[in-house]
């Protein structure tokens, strides 16, 4: 699959959610789609952030940080509510190139 080439320059966000997984857990075949779709976005001349978040719940808190890839997760035990990780897509959304081209992962912040 190639990517294809945007007509304007626009922000682009990529939300990878794999839930079956937690840090240190090995699911091989089960992450390539995202592993693939991840591939594809940071090939292309995009202005994209992808968002690697840890599990997620419904808390009614904004309380996350990040770390860029190849870093291991901050408190990667810690579920991150979705409020949070809507916090942060607006945050990166509001701020032109605030983590432009980087892949995040999503945390809950203690």
């Amino acid at each position: 699959m190639a990517c294809r080439k945007p007509k304007t320059r626009e922000r682009r966000s990529f939300l990878s959610v794999p839930q079956s997984c937690r840090s240190g857990e090995h699911h091989g075949s089960i992450l390539d789609s995202y592993r693939k779709a991840t591939s594809i976005i940071e090939a292309c001349d995009l202005d994209y952030t992808i968002l690697r978040p840890v599990w997620l719940n419904n808390r009614d808190e904004t309380a996350h940080g990040s770390t860029h890839k190849g870093v291991p997760f901050k408190n990667a035990s810690q579920v991150v509510s979705g409020k949070s990780v809507a916090d942060l897509v607006v945050k990166l959304a509001m701020t032109p190139g605030l983590e432009s081209r980087h892949s995040l992962g999503v945390h809950r912040e203690l």
